[in-house]
């Protein structure tokens, strides 16, 4: 029997979560998320009728919305805020490439245009009312992702209300996924796509992979490629999904789990290898084509990661990354420039290595969940594989002469993934009776983390 009590405390979660969202894209002045101007020329652009980003890699299809959307940029000081490095005072730039210097510089070429194709159907005539009605959407995306977190939770860990409703809480007041989701971005639309993908997951592995849920399943994925690129991760952590629900009704399911994990890491490696020394080649000249239009930035970028990661003094690159990539998860607000102090990004790095700790022990509790313990197995795999194509796209770039470092924000693909590690991990410590009374404790330390990135960091940064 469904209880209303709790159907309700997640629906005020979301809500919550959306009222934190339009705080945050009130206060965030307009083009100060990642690569909003480029997002919303592209949304404008198919607003018009466009369907190209560019005549040539310089010019715009439309310079005059360039323009607009510069001086809107010159009227809200972006220069003075934003990631601008070809900006001159005594010139002011009457094109994206004047501004962007290293490329970039125009609407994505190589951008799934599905979220802008959505967005440009809504938007108004007005270029500032048309920002914030974006700012909306995506903030409306980011409640999904949390209201699928909750039904995630809900069905791995039913009984364990700290899990259940401390997940969706965990996103709901995180500051750095409110500011990833109140800005034109096609990231919230991956991110909602991807949560529903971890959600039918979750009812995979706990009620059965009936025919219905593995093509939905299949359909979620499709369509989150086709959304961005990233989302192609959650192809192999569909696979291991169903291997682990079939391994779940064997006799022994934590070593028929280790066994399909194990497979198909094997089988993406295998993969991996046989690309980078010329298996690609194989294949029809226009599927390779395809390919690599729409997951590379140019055709020689594949090579160019194999050559870097084989390259002496990656790893060291690489290392420094992945701790860039966790500060940028919990904060690294503005076009990544604007960090929390360093002391919390310790603290969130012990609390990650204990609810590490505390997923390890669960994994090794056989009374635990076999789908529990299977989705949590999908869920890092997820998270890591995530991680790595992050770094692998931008190990391509250490030739340039400013190397743009992985963001953290590319991890809230697996947002959900993260949530229910992160409690399932944290609760691992808890006794069951101090649950309810945790849940508060979670409540106010993300409500107070929330604020003080707000108002301490982000609010003094951009107001000052």
């Amino acid at each position: 029997m469904i209880d209303p009590r709790r159907t309700l405390l997640l629906g005020r979660i979301v809500l919550l979560a959306l009222v934190n969202g339009l705080l945050w894209a009130a206060v965030i002045p307009p083009w100060q998320t990642p690569d909003e101007p480029k997002h919303f020329e592209f949304v404008r652009l198919m607003r018009s009728g466009d369907v190209l980003a560019f005549t040539t890699e310089a010019e715009s299809a439309d310079p005059a919305l360039q323009q607009e959307i510069l001086a809107s940029m010159d009227q809200h000081h972006f220069w003075w805020y934003g990631r601008s490095p070809g900006y001159d005072p005594e010139k002011p730039p009457e094109r994206f490439a004047d501004v962007w210097l290293l490329g970039g510089h125009t609407a994505l070429a190589r951008t799934s245009p599905v979220y802008h194709w959505l967005l440009a159907r809504i938007q108004p005539r007005g270029l500032l009312t048309g920002l914030y009605v974006g700012r909306i959407v995506s903030i409306l995306l980011g409640g999904l992702v949390i209201l699928f977190a909750g039904l995630t939770a809900r069905e791995l860990f039913p009984d364990n209300h700290l899990i259940r409703y401390g997940t969706p809480l965990f996103l709901a007041l995180h500051p750095m996924f409110a500011f990833a989701h109140a800005g034109v971005n096609n990231d919230p639309l991956v991110n909602a796509l991807a949560a529903l993908a971890f959600w039918l997951v979750a009812r995979l592995l706990v009620r059965g992979g009936t025919l219905s849920r593995l093509l939905l399943l299949a359909i979620v994925t499709v369509a989150a490629v086709a959304t961005k690129r990233i989302a192609v991760v959650l192809v192999p952590s569909a696979i291991l999904a169903i291997l682990l629900w079939r391994a779940t009704r064997s006799r022994r399911p934590l070593l028929a789990a280790i066994g399909w994990t194990v497979a198909v890491l094997a089988l993406v490696a295998v993969g991996a290898w046989w690309w980078a020394f010329g298996g690609g080649q194989a294949l029809p000249q226009q599927w390779r084509w395809n390919v690599v239009q729409y997951f590379f930035n140019d055709p020689a970028q594949w090579d160019e990661i194999v050559a870097y990661l084989r390259a002496p003094g990656t790893p060291t690159v690489v290392a420094e990354w992945l701790w860039r990539i966790h500060n940028g998860f919990w904060g690294s607000f503005g076009w990544d420039l604007i960090p929390l102090p360093t002391p919390l990004y310790l603290l969130a790095a012990l609390i990650g290595l204990i609810a590490a700790a505390g997923v390890v022990r669960r994994m090794l509790d056989r009374g635990a969940s076999a789908p529990a313990r299977a989705g949590l197995v999908v869920f890092g795999t997820a998270v890591v594989l995530t991680a790595a194509a992050a770094v692998a796209f931008f190990v391509a770039y250490l030739d340039l002469a400013y190397p743009v470092p992985p963001q953290g924000r590319y991890l809230y693909l697996c947002a959900v993934p993260i949530a229910v590690l992160v409690l399932a991990g944290l609760s691992a410590w808890v006794p069951e009776r101090l649950h309810l009374r945790s849940l508060t404790v979670l409540a106010v330390t993300m409500l107070l983390f929330d604020l003080l990135a707000l108002f301490g960091v982000v609010v003094p940064f951009f107001y000052r």
